[in-house]
């Protein structure tokens, strides 16, 4: 799967989840709290639905990495990682 695949999916879920209306402003340097509004019990809501969506579990990423997601850019790289060293 590309990043841009990964990208369209993770808009989607940011969209249709949340009801985050811009579609369009949804970029890859959104940050996820600050620029998307995203709460805590949010980005829980969001780690389950990326699991589910893309069949990983992100318990099993680099720690560091996890704390590290802020941005929709991280999130992608993150799951293209994880999709590729299955």
């Amino acid at each position: 799967m590309k990043t841009a695949e990964i990208f369209d999916i993770v808009t989607n879920i940011i969209v249709e989840k949340f009801n985050y209306v811009g579609r369009n402003e949804v970029e890859l340097e959104s940050d996820l709290t600050n620029d998307l509004g995203l709460d805590s019990l949010d980005l829980a809501e969001f780690t389950m639905k990326v699991e589910s969506d893309f069949n990983i579990d992100l318990d099993k990423a680099n720690p560091n990495e996890l704390n590290n997601l802020r941005t929709v850019e991280d999130v992608v790289d993150l799951i293209y990682k994880m999709i590729n060293q299955k």
